[in-house]
């Protein structure tokens, strides 16, 4: 599963170093900090996800658009991504 998230990852900041002037060093400095920060506060406040999603995205902001459309798009790829293996091993 490491691998799967660090694809994940790679994908977000790769994209991210298109629609910024922020440089790729800088990028996935944030990007990690946001993932320990995300993983600590889910642990330390035992959230769930919907509980941080709900917590950090305002009503018509980029954060919920941006969740929307992940929400739409991003169950079609994660499903290949655990069935095309998952065919591979049998």
């Amino acid at each position: 599963m490491t691998g799967f998230i660090g694809a994940i990852f790679k994908v977000i900041t790769d994209e991210a170093e298109k629609h910024t002037a922020i440089n790729k060093k800088d990028i996935i400095k944030m990007v990690i900090e946001t993932i320990y920060g995300t993983g600590k506060l889910l642990l330390e406040k035992e959230m769930t996800f919907n509980n941080l999603i709900s917590r950090v995205a305002t009503k018509g902001g980029i954060t919920e658009e941006g969740t929307k459309i992940i929400e739409k798009k991003l169950p079609v790829a994660i499903h290949e991504m655990f069935e095309k293996p998952c065919k591979k091993g049998t």
